[in-house]
């Protein structure tokens, strides 16, 4: 039959098809199978719409186009939508056809770094094949998974991990990411800087990053109080000017210790000789 339909030829034309079909030497199937979209030669869409017009039985038949193209892949939704503005198909039977033939989303299967459109499982690929890019497109259906690099639910006390930022998070909402998978305790000033002896570690302190070198001195380490920043000597006493320099425990004067930093008032009886001619004033 293929010999007889090709242009050069044309020795069985639509009315011998028809004629075969309804004297049964030929079935309507049959006939369908001569259909390929990428070589019409033999059997164009036109075709279908013309014997689909005259036949009083629909022929090819709803059936006929499933079973076609399940096993031929045949038909992407853009033919059968031509046939239906031919007039040469319900929009009934288009439907059915689709529902029979048409993939859906959730057969797709999206590259690794791709999920599924939220809502989309379901949706038609307009084509038989799924993991065929024509009929079941993956911008249709897929969409590139969000990255740690996008997220923003780290704690205060963590820093997004620089080291996954590029780990997908298996979905395209921010949402899908993890913070365990995402995110890193920042470290503390306490773990992560030496401060010199003339200061003190601020322990608690977060560093920008979770790892030593986001710390500096600036921001880890405050300057130990002095002896001369203390304000606890009584009245009989001055602030050693001897030990003003000494270092207190902390940076705060209140750390300082009073028998490092105060001095005694000595009084004149004890400090002082006066003259035959005066008397000391002893207190």
């Amino acid at each position: 039959i293929k010999d007889l339909r090709t242009k050069s030829k044309r020795m069985l034309d639509n009315d011998h098809l028809l004629a075969m079909v309804q004297n049964k030497s030929l079935s309507s199937y049959d006939v369908l199978t001569l259909y390929h979209r990428s070589v019409s030669e033999f059997l164009s869409l036109d075709d279908i719409a013309e014997l689909r017009r005259r036949s009083s039985f629909r022929i090819p038949s709803v059936s006929d186009f499933i079973q076609v193209g399940k096993e031929q892949h045949s038909f992407a939704d853009k033919d059968l939508r031509k046939l239906q503005e031919d007039g040469a198909l319900a929009e009934d039977e288009v439907q059915q056809i689709r529902q029979k033939l048409n993939a859906r989303c959730e057969d797709r299967g999206c590259p690794h770094d791709f999920t599924i459109r939220p809502g989309f499982d379901k949706e038609l690929c307009f084509g038989p094949t799924p993991r065929n890019e024509e009929h079941c497109p993956r911008d249709h259906c897929c969409a590139k998974n969000r990255i740690c690099g996008s997220f923003e639910g780290c704690k205060d006390t963590q820093i997004l991990n620089p080291k996954n930022v590029n780990v997908s998070c298996e979905g395209i909402l921010m949402s899908s990411c993890w913070r365990s998978d995402c995110c890193a305790d920042r470290i503390t000033c306490r773990n992560g800087f030496d401060c010199p002896q003339t200061h003190i570690v601020r322990d608690k302190v977060l560093c920008e990053g979770m790892d030593s070198g986001s710390c500096n001195s600036n921001h880890c380490c405050a300057e130990k109080a002095r002896c001369k920043h203390y304000t606890g000597c009584s009245d009989d006493e001055l602030l050693d000017p001897l030990k003003e320099d000494t270092l207190c425990k902390d940076q705060f004067a209140k750390s300082c210790k009073h028998d490092t930093c105060c001095a005694r008032n000595m009084t004149c009886k004890e400090g002082f000789q006066c003259p035959a001619s005066h008397v000391s004033v002893a207190e």
